[in-house]
């Protein structure tokens, strides 16, 4: 606990920082529901939109239910300029927490956009937390400098996160359930995700045809169950992985 509480500090610390050095007028993407208006870093030479919903709010009729795609749009421009809440789960990590907690952040380097023709290829950060807790607005988990060492070799990516349920919101089993064919939600939810990218990413630069699953400890577990999901099938959802710390195997995890 008091790492995760010394980590959201240093989170609120680089929010407030990035905030801070963030130019005023952002750059703003349209995506198939509406326009978002990320935050451009001068320091970095990047673009972040965080927070962004890629599913339906999983609370009151859709507790508990396969993540249900997004069915509204809008005029004008949403702020995608803070990460979203965290997902339900038993720890106090003094995180914002609601239901409503279905959202990815992407960062890409400056300067790409799909109208400069510029596919570049995404990786998309399944974090970790044994299925029970964690969050992508962790401090440890910021993609600005994965992003930028990708430029900095001469091969840029697009680097994407998201949040998912956990715990019983998201792996909660019964024969009742399966039953329902309401299972597996959080890797579900992963997959909803990786459709919203599928659909989307060529707005902000990125190539859906070329998409790493990555994760750790439970990130990576989900990464290994991805690629065995459905029989093997991805549905051209991701390409490729990597794996650390964790195996689709990793028996004691299974069923929780």
């Amino acid at each position: 606990m008091a790492t995760m509480t010394r980590a959201w500090k240093v989170g609120v610390l680089a929010t407030c920082f990035l905030t801070t050095i963030a130019s005023a007028a952002g750059p703003t993407v349209a995506v198939l529901n509406g326009t978002y208006e990320g935050l451009h870093l001068p320091s970095f030479n990047q673009d972040l939109f965080l927070g962004i919903p890629y599913a339906q709010d999983t609370g009151s009729q859709n507790r508990f239910r396969i993540p249900q795609s997004l069915n509204s749009t809008w005029n004008g421009t949403r702020p995608a300029k803070s990460y979203g809440d965290t997902c339900p789960d038993p720890s106090d990590t003094s995180f914002s927490m609601s239901e409503d907690c279905l959202s990815i952040n992407i960062v890409r380097p400056a300067g790409f956009s799909a109208g400069d023709h510029a596919k570049l290829p995404v990786a998309l950060w399944i974090h970790g937390g044994s299925y029970q807790v964690g969050t992508s607005a962790l401090a440890n988990y910021n993609l600005t400098y994965i992003v930028q060492r990708s430029v900095e070799i001469g091969r840029p990516i697009i680097a994407a996160s998201i949040n998912y349920r956990k715990g019983g919101w998201g792996m909660m089993y019964s024969r009742e359930i399966q039953g329902t064919g309401q299972t597996n939600l959080s890797l579900r939810d992963m997959r909803k995700g990786l459709a919203w990218i599928s659909e989307n990413i060529g707005a902000f630069g990125g190539d859906k045809n070329t998409v790493t699953i990555w994760g750790e400890s439970a990130g990576s577990f989900a990464v290994g169950q991805l690629l065995m999901s459905y029989g093997g099938r991805t549905d051209g959802l991701f390409h490729r992985s990597i794996q650390e710390s964790g195996s689709a195997a990793t028996a004691w995890y299974n069923g929780e």
